[in-house]
């Protein structure tokens, strides 16, 4: 008998298979890790602006930045 030193197609295709199997248990892991870290990020960035907006208070004597919505330049669409 002669010894084989190459893969057969099956093999290959076998293998394959299994790469794209663990490919697709682990894509929703990695998608859920994403929105996660978005998350964070978020929360993060709104912890640091109520901080700054303390902390300008403390130096205003106890008053807050003022909004600058203005709902009548909202409302114009012309």
């Amino acid at each position: 008998m002669s010894r084989r030193t190459a893969f057969t197609l099956v093999e290959l295709l076998v293998v394959i298979g299994i790469i794209a199997l663990l490919i697709a248990i682990l894509l929703p892991a990695l998608q859920k890790a994403r929105e996660s870290a978005v998350r964070v990020q978020c929360l993060s960035h709104m912890r640091q602006t109520l901080t700054a907006v303390h902390a300008y208070a403390a130096e205003h004597n106890g008053w807050y930045p003022a909004g600058t919505f203005d709902e009548y330049r909202a409302r114009d669409t012309t």
